[in-house]
């Protein structure tokens, strides 16, 4: 497994990886991402900044998954109760439906703690569709808390805090 920071040839790639989640998600009645988000202007803006990473399950070959990580807390954060106080935030994080079930998004979790753990936060936040169960599921198997919960356009989500 080989994770890297992200860069703008990177974005075909990104595109499609995020046609073929939507598809899939829709396909389970997940109807969280659509065109408008994530977009292709969200991912040049996560490359201009450099916190969005791919995820190579085989390295060398095709991009199998991506991860977002900085510090923006979206409207609805502010009125939880977190435990930490030096945080990540993760955003968009994929694998691509091709190489589902191999720990690609179990590394880019991973990932994602060690990288905040070098840069000494002390926790790292997310929020997750409550209508997607299998992602709340993945989120709850690595040890993170539902915090509180916010209202987003497509609906309620769950918003998890993980102390590292």
């Amino acid at each position: 497994m080989e994770i890297r920071s992200a860069n703008i040839e990177d974005l075909e790639s990104l595109m499609g990886i995020t046609q073929r989640c939507i598809k899939n998600l829709d396909g389970q009645g997940v109807f969280q991402w659509d065109e408008i988000y994530p977009s292709k202007k969200d991912f040049e803006s996560d490359i201009a900044v450099k916190c969005l990473y791919v995820v190579y399950s085989n390295p060398g070959k095709n991009i199998s998954g991506c991860i977002c990580i900085n510090e923006t807390e979206y409207p609805g954060y502010e009125k939880t109760n977190w435990a930490g106080s030096k945080f990540f935030v993760i955003h968009k994080i994929m694998v691509d439906p091709v190489f589902e079930n191999q720990g690609i998004g179990k590394a880019a979790m991973y990932f994602a703690e060690e990288f905040a753990r070098s840069k000494r936060k002390d926790s790292i936040r997310l929020d997750c569709f409550q209508k997607n169960p299998r992602a709340n599921r993945f989120y709850r198997r690595l040890g993170y808390m539902v915090k509180g919960e916010t209202l987003f356009r497509k609906g309620v989500f769950n918003l998890y805090e993980k102390i590292i």
